[in-house]
Formats: C-alpha cells, sequence, structure tokens
C-alpha cells in the first residue's frame, strides 16, 4: 500500500501544529486566570531559538510561497529569559505573519541587541493594522474585523499570551502598520546577563 503524497503529509503536519497552538494557548490561559503562570529563567542563545521557530514553521511558509529573510545582527546573542516561553511567542507572531500575508509574499526577520536589550522584529505584507484596532489588539478573544481575517482561523488568544509572557520578561511587545503596507510586530526584552537577572 503506497503511503500519502508528500503534499498530504504536509498538510497534516501544518494542521497538527495549529492544534496544539491553540491547545497550547488554552492551557497558557487557563494557568494564567489560576495565578500559575510561571517564567523560569537561564541564559540561552535567541538567534538559535529563531532558527528551530523556522524550522518548523517551514511547512507553513512553503504552502503559502512565502520567502522569509532572517537578519540577526550576530551569529549569537545570549539572553536570560524562559525559552520554552519566549519560543512559544516567536511561533506566534511567526504564524501571524504567514496567515495574514499573501501568497508569494516576504516575511523579513530582525534580531538585534540594542544597549542592555534584545530586539524581535517580524515584518509582513498583509493586510497592515487598522488604526482603530491598535489599542485593542493584546486584548484576550480580540480580532481584527476584516475580509481577510475572518477567512483566517484564529482564537484571539495568541497576542494576549504573548504579551503577558513579555511582560513577566521585564519587557513590551507592539504591532504596528507598515508604511508600504502589512504590519510589524516587535517585542524587546531586557538581555538580562548582568546578574542573571
Amino acid at each position: 500500500v503506497e503511503g500519502p503524497p508528500l503534499q498530504q503529509i504536509k498538510v497534516i503536519q501544518r494542521n497538527a501544529r495549529h492544534l496544539e497552538g491553540m491547545i497550547n494557548e488554552l492551557l497558557d490561559l487557563s494557568q494564567m486566570e489560576s495565578g500559575r503562570f510561571e517564567i523560569t529563567k537561564a541564559p540561552f542563545d535567541f538567534v538559535a531559538l529563531v532558527h528551530e521557530s523556522l524550522e518548523s514553521s517551514q511547512p507553513q511558509f512553503e504552502a503559502m510561497n512565502q520567502s522569509v529573510q532572517f537578519n540577526p545582527s550576530a551569529d549569537v546573542l545570549l539572553v536570560n529569559g524562559d525559552r520554552a516561553r519566549l519560543i512559544q511567542v516567536v511561533n506566534n507572531l511567526l504564524n501571524n505573519a504567514s496567515k495574514y500575508s499573501p501568497k508569494e509574499s516576504d516575511i523579513d526577520i530582525d534580531v538585534r541587541a540594542v544597549d542592555r536589550w534584545l530586539s524581535f522584529e517580524v515584518s509582513d505584507r498583509g493586510p497592515g493594522v487598522p488604526d482603530g484596532d491598535l489599542k485593542d489588539l493584546f486584548e484576550m478573544f480580540h480580532r481584527v474585523d476584516n475580509e481577510t481575517t475572518r477567512r483566517v482561523p484564529g482564537t484571539g488568544i495568541g497576542l494576549h499570551v504573548s504579551k503577558r509572557i513579555v511582560t513577566e520578561h521585564g519587557g513590551d511587545i507592539s504591532l504596528s502598520p507598515r508604511e508600504d503596507g502589512g504590519a510589524i510586530a516587535v517585542f524587546r526584552i531586557p538581555l538580562g546577563l548582568n546578574g542573571l537577572d
């Protein structure tokens, strides 16, 4: 008996990742509501984390024929943080950039250390963010209501959870429109390597 074609396997992988992400978001939300949401910090290489996230996101980018450009300012950027939690944030921002961008578009990723801060930025070519929605984007269950977002599945939990993770690291996160269309998602956290605070 022949196995399923490679394309079907990729669809199964993509759907499994999507389902796993939704389950994890709901579990995180439950922990937040019950006061059991914890951040455990340890030093790690953030550039390696982004490479890992890109590798797991590759089937989604390939399905959309999207080109991803990753431009870290260094080969290694050490940060003191919760690796498992921060990869959730990176995964969420990459997933959003892909699913809201058109096929065959470019997604740009930038990682750099500025003073004592680590900055992670994802820039896409999607529909952008209406000004009226900017203040509510990180509220629980909020989704921008337009033709594009109605076609894209989502729970409205991912950005809320991401903000909580970044805030617990002493950082900030924002989403803003690109001048030439699309959106830019940025989060910053302290490098925290002096005394591993």
